[in-house]
């Protein structure tokens, strides 16, 4: 139990006496993570269809992330390195949700957090996040047809936006 404990513990500097075993802790619970974040993506979507490859990025970004701090460390050299390798890179694909864009940014977060073995943070944010986005999707929240109705297509809240 107290080897799993040193393995978990952050106390390591990053950038120092990276062991295979850490490595493969940070990526393992990263993709976990991102696991569930991607099956309650699934389950929340709100089109009839959502994308394959999408849900594959949800997982694929954050285990990657999660490598990239693992090589960055503390190492201010590669962080630039880095940002200067991102930037040739041209990213062309909308993300057409807003909703899509809050959860790569979350599976980024939860990257990071891995890769820089802060993992308590990185589940606690991703559990916290998966209650959110649960309740969010169970009571309907922002759903512009569940107003008082007043008439056959006026809301109670959007009567001021017809004035």
């Amino acid at each position: 139990m107290e080897q799993i404990t040193k393995l978990l513990n952050p106390s390591t500097p990053l950038g120092g006496a990276e062991t295979p075993w850490i490595i493969l802790i940070s990526l393992l619970i990263a993709g976990i993570l991102s696991w569930l974040v991607a099956h309650l993506y699934m389950k929340t979507h709100q089109q009839q269809t959502y994308s394959q490859s999408f849900v594959q990025t949800l997982m694929l970004l954050s285990v990657t992330v999660a490598a990239v701090m693992a090589i960055i460390g503390n190492n201010l050299a590669r962080a630039f390195g880095l940002v200067g390798a991102v930037a040739i890179i041209r990213f062309r694909t909308r993300v057409k949700d807003p909703r899509d864009m809050a959860f790569l940014f979350l599976t980024i977060a939860i990257g990071m957090a891995c890769g820089l073995r802060l993992y308590i943070i990185a589940t606690v944010t991703t559990l916290f996040m998966l209650v959110l986005v649960g309740l969010l999707w169970k009571v309907d929240f922002g759903n512009p047809t569940k107003g008082i109705k007043k008439s056959k297509d006026s809301y109670a809240w959007n009567e001021s936006e017809e004035n």
